[in-house]
């Protein structure tokens, strides 16, 4: 039951920044309402020496989104590759259940090697 409840917190900490930047967009057409959202990060203008034309910067969005991807993708992915490294090293230096003759787990290690 807490770990439901943790994981219903940290989704709503982790959705809580777009409440605050998306924005409802609609555009009259002849015969259709296009409505979409878009996200609206707050940021400035800074102009780009090479092609001297304005470029929006938006710091904010580049941080949350940074953190996003190490917290939900990065560390993730690096604990799996762990646990399942602990798990081969253990299978692969373990020793054959059961009671073998020798020539039998000789056979069994290169099986289990290849």
């Amino acid at each position: 039951m807490p770990a439901i409840v943790l994981a219903w917190i940290i989704s709503i900490l982790v959705g809580l920044p777009l409440l605050f930047v998306r924005t409802l967009h609609a555009r009259q057409w002849k015969n259709h309402l296009e409505t979409w959202c878009d996200d609206e990060w707050p940021g400035y203008y800074v102009t780009d020496p090479v092609t001297m034309l304005p470029r929006l910067m938006t710091p904010a969005r580049k941080a949350y989104y940074t953190i996003i991807v190490i917290l939900l993708y990065c560390i993730p992915i690096i604990v799996m590759s762990c646990i399942y490294l602990i798990i081969i090293v253990t299978i692969w230096f373990s020793k054959v259940p059961g009671e073998r003759v020798t020539t039998e787990v000789k056979v069994q290690s290169k099986l289990k090697k290849k």
